[in-house]
């Protein structure tokens, strides 16, 4: 017994194009804008662990390679496609028999670019259950805190890249009103796309207003159990950092996420932090490099306090690794409240800078964001 979510009284009607070819061109922004930001994932295949980002090898073909016949390269899969195939289980979940299907007043909410989201099953199995608001992040937050005052269960697609535009509703409608709006963020990490695509900004949008619990996972199993945690719980907002470089499947979790609880793994003398996609890339070489403790925050702005006391009294440094920029982020969160603790904290992340098509591999040098230079570091701390 599907149950569709009650629409406005007065629905706002699209009108139609008046010229033909508005139509034809509005679906050509819409593909050239899913373009862009999976062009600016691709990019991220070229960065696995930080160390290999150091790393070009040219390979001259033999002679006897040289006479085969050339194949054709098989078409590459990009991780952005790679993520979103690994969360088909999540979504099925989530708007199959979890609640759909049960009933639940719930409703997908994207602006203008269901593929980037892997949305189209949703849109065409559940169409009721689905509102796409076009190029307008505004109105797909603004229309979210809506549904969720009058009781439904929004689940908002944002970009990082494009969430800016929504900032006034993420704090005033959302925030202040304290409403359990569910959000993925997508495209939130470091990459070497243009200027006005990057998507390093949207932990310190979201993780410095008041209410919103901002989850970053380190694997898919743990984005699902994030994604169900967050629309089953009806008290605060949460937005969910979606990884943009590789992660594993990982096994199976169940947690209460209105507490952050540390996920430790211990080691001597120095604490790796590696926020969300940063425990794969370079969390774990790093640990092990250095023998240290290796450390799954969970969260990007809801600090485990007992956790860092306890950190700080048995190790000589403690180490934050983060995919976005520095100011105003999670690291700069950690050391504010170890401040006054003897303990050495270095936070690695983004500069407040832009960039322009930098490759991934020079912005994460620039920034000491290798495993070798953070290894460094740490010893010279």
């Amino acid at each position: 017994n599907n149950e569709a979510v009650n629409a406005p009284e007065e629905p706002i009607e699209e009108q139609e194009p008046e010229n033909p070819d508005s139509a034809d061109e509005a679906t050509q922004a819409e593909v050239e804008r899913e373009a862009v930001q999976a062009a600016a994932f691709e990019e991220t295949e070229k960065a696995d662990p930080a160390e290999e980002c150091e790393k070009a090898e040219t390979k001259v073909p033999t002679p006897e390679a040289a006479e085969q016949p050339v194949k054709a390269p098989a078409k590459k899969q990009s991780i952005f496609s790679k993520l979103f195939s690994g969360l088909k289980a999540t979504r099925d979940t989530i708007f199959g028999g979890l609640f759909v299907e049960n009933g639940e007043k719930i409703m997908a909410i994207d602006a203008a670019i269901p593929g980037v989201f892997g949305l189209d099953e949703i849109k065409n199995k559940y169409p009721e259950n689905y509102h796409d608001v076009g190029i307008a992040e505004q109105e797909s937050v603004a229309f979210a805190a809506g549904m969720a005052k009058e009781g439904a269960v929004p689940v908002l697609f944002e970009n990082s890249t494009f969430l800016q535009r929504a900032f006034d509703q993420l704090s005033h409608d959302v925030a202040a009103n304290d409403l359990p709006v569910v959000m993925m963020v997508a495209g939130g990490g470091m990459s070497g796309t243009s200027k006005t695509h990057l998507g390093i900004f949207d932990q310190v949008m979201i993780s410095n207003l008041p209410n919103w619990i901002y989850l970053a996972p380190t694997t898919l199993a743990e984005e699902k159990d994030m994604m169900e945690w967050a629309i089953k719980q009806r008290k605060h907002p949460v937005a969910i950092k979606m990884p943009t470089k590789r992660v594993p499947a990982g096994k199976d979790v169940s947690r209460n996420y209105s507490e952050i609880k540390y996920d430790i793994k211990p080691g001597n003398d120095v604490a790796v932090l590696a926020l969300g996609d940063m425990y794969e890339m370079l969390g774990k070489e790093v640990a092990e490099k250095l023998g240290a403790s290796l450390v799954n925050p969970i969260s990007a702005n809801i600090l485990d306090t007992a956790s860092l006391d306890k950190l700080a009294d048995e190790n000589k440094v403690i180490v934050t690794l983060e995919d976005n920029i520095l100011d105003g982020g999670f690291g700069e969160k950690v050391a504010s409240y170890l401040g006054d603790k003897d303990v050495k904290v270095l936070n690695y992340g983004q500069k407040r800078v832009y960039t322009d098509q930098v490759p991934l591999k020079d912005i994460l040098k620039d920034n000491r964001m290798t495993v070798d230079q953070i290894v460094e570091d740490v010893k010279n701390a």
